[in-house]
């Protein structure tokens, strides 16, 4: 029989294997941005278009614009790296740090085109491949 410490490093190992945080954090994105009248059905078509490696609407690249320009409050055409951090956090895109979204936007300030870019192909790479077999301590 399994020890508890086996089992939780099994459980651990399978999370991070197959993303299983990432895909909730994407999943509870899409039914909050859409709001879906069947959040059953809409949530098989989310997962069916993720399988086969389509955009989801959550990803399009008109959502993606639609949510620069409610970051973008003055209509300047750019926004903080604050408030794009907020923006991937809302589509889903945990586990960026600030430090990293300024080593890819050194300026300070992210435009709509770089906003839309730089979301497309991180969402793109997060789910292309499977995760690396995480190496587990012991607990």
């Amino acid at each position: 029989m399994a020890s508890s410490a086996d089992e939780r490093a099994a459980m651990i190992s399978y999370s991070q294997n197959y993303r299983i945080q990432q895909l909730l954090e994407d999943l509870t994105a899409h039914l909050l941005t859409e709001q879906p009248e069947d959040p059953i059905t809409s949530l098989q078509l989310f997962l069916s278009e993720l399988q086969q490696g389509k955009d989801s609407s959550l990803l399009s690249e008109t959502n993606l614009e639609s949510t620069f320009e409610q970051l973008d409050e003055a209509k300047t055409g750019f926004i903080s790296l604050e408030a794009a951090g907020k923006g991937i956090k809302l589509l889903g895109g945990s586990g960026l740090s600030a430090e990293a979204l300024e080593e890819r936007f050194p300026g300070g300030e992210v435009s709509k085109n770089a906003f839309v870019m730089f979301l497309k192909e991180f969402f793109q790479h997060r789910w292309a491949a499977p995760a690396e077999p995480a190496e587990l301590s012991e607990a």
